[in-house]
């Protein structure tokens, strides 16, 4: 007589098996885990050491210099050699180096990776002076004081073309700060702003801004500016360059825009 074997398949098998792939499932996550785990370590670790000994500067280079040395420049702009080059901040550098030498005007760094360092430095050209109780002071278009000068004779040692300035005197005058005005006199800073941004510099030789309703300016080898008030000008100084031309240093005679739009000139130019 033969006897079959049935199979049950009872419930206690199903949640052993279900058991057994949860079990594998979470071993299987764990693992993944800790090998997404030890690879970021790893490339965190990398980056550590790239960034620490691979991107530092071992490289320092000034350019656009002509009153100061590359290794003034270098050693008061607050960057070492050996330090990483990503911490380097242009505006630490800058505020240092302005500070430190007030005929610096701008500084960029450029950074050529993984270890180079260009200092690119813009110096004042366009310099303006007044004379205070004997003293002569040397200041930009922003009326920050970049000098003193004992005599007329040192200062145009150091900036032969700086442009003479007869104004009010300033509340405040400490080099290397900026010059302060009393309320009625604000409109100076607004004036040297004009004139630096016009591109006159290169023809004034002197201009008055004792009265603000009649300012006056000395330009090319003797032409004599009136300016009236020091409304609309951004007008007058453009009128003013393109009667000077490409000869204003050599033009003689009178200019009157204190009637602007108008304009009442009589200008010749003068051969050597």
């Amino acid at each position: 007589m033969s006897m079959k074997r049935e199979r049950y398949s009872g419930k206690g098998s199903d949640d052993n098996l279900r058991a057994y792939r949860l079990k594998r499932e979470r071993f299987r996550m764990i693992r993944r885990i800790v090998t997404f785990s030890l690879a970021l370590s790893f490339v965190v670790v990398l980056l550590i050491i790239i960034l620490n000994f691979g991107f530092v500067v071992r490289e320092i280079h000034v350019e656009g210099l002509t009153d100061y040395t590359a290794e003034q420049i270098i050693n008061n702009s607050g960057i070492t050699v050996g330090e990483n080059i990503f911490t380097v901040s242009e505006v630490d550098a800058e505020a240092r180096l302005k500070k430190e030498f007030p005929y610096i005007k701008t500084v960029k760094v450029e950074k050529a990776y993984p270890s180079k360092l260009v200092l690119r430095i813009t110096e004042e050209y366009t310099t303006y002076y007044y004379e205070m109780e004997g003293e002569f002071f040397l200041f930009n278009h922003s009326l920050r004081l970049m000098d003193k000068f004992d005599s007329l004779t040192a200062l145009k040692a150091v900036r032969e073309d700086s442009i003479q300035v007869n104004m009010p005197l300033p509340k405040s005058s400490v080099v290397p700060h900026y010059i302060t005005f009393s309320a009625e006199s604000e409109y100076v800073s607004e004036v040297i702003r004009a004139l630096s941004e016009s591109k006159l510099g290169i023809y004034v030789s002197a201009i008055d801004l004792r009265d603000k309703f009649l300012i006056r300016m000395e330009c090319g080898r003797a032409v004599s500016v009136e300016l009236g008030d020091d409304n609309n000008l951004k007008g007058k100084f453009s009128i003013l360059l393109r009667l000077l031309g490409e000869n204003g240093d050599k033009m003689v005679g009178t200019v009157d825009l204190t009637h602007y739009p108008q304009c009442f000139y009589n200008l010749n130019e003068e051969y050597e």
